[in-house]
């Protein structure tokens, strides 16, 4: 890392001080749909199981990986599943045909995609629920190993600390 980035952390006191003193963005009320997932090894198999439930009572668990990062990843997306999802292709009344497809957040206009593309309205739901979750957030920059972490550590700390005076 050049020398003039050393330091610069979204960890340090300094950032989680400025971090404090923002607002929390706008989130509709969570509701939970479906029940939440614990990952448990069993020898070289990685399940995840509904939290009262587990191998040594001999449950079946809601799925197996046979890596622990894929089933983080899945334990993740399933937090993301079990929150609302704002996004939805809609008609709004007195919208701009010209622009698109509607795009409708809470039941009111968000905006406009040029082409119908669901799978685009798919991933930015499972974005806005990831954004969320403290806990799957945390899931994937785990995943995304210590040269990334660092990165975002970096990223988060440029966005919100002040840029020291040169």
């Amino acid at each position: 890392m050049p020398e003039g980035r050393a330091g610069l952390n979204a960890f340090s006191p300094e950032f989680l001080q400025a971090l404090r003193e923002r607002d929390e963005p706008g989130t509709s009320a969570e509701v939970e749909r479906r029940p939440p997932l614990v990952l448990r090894e069993s020898g070289d198999k990685f399940s995840l199981f509904r939290a009262w439930r587990s191998f040594e009572e001999g449950d079946v668990p809601e799925a197996t990986f046979e890596s622990r990062e894929d089933a983080l990843i899945f334990l993740a997306a399933r937090g993301a599943l079990s929150r609302l999802q704002p996004y939805e292709l809609g008609t709004i009344q007195g919208g701009h045909p010209d622009e698109g497809f509607a795009v409708q957040k809470d039941g009111g206009p968000a905006g406009w995609l040029r082409t119908f593309d669901p799978e685009w309205l798919l991933n930015a739901n499972a974005v806005a629920a990831m954004a969320r979750s403290s806990e799957d957030l945390a899931i994937v920059v785990l995943l995304s190993g210590p040269s990334r972490q660092e990165e975002i550590g970096e990223i988060l700390a440029r966005s919100i600390l002040p840029r020291p005076e040169s």
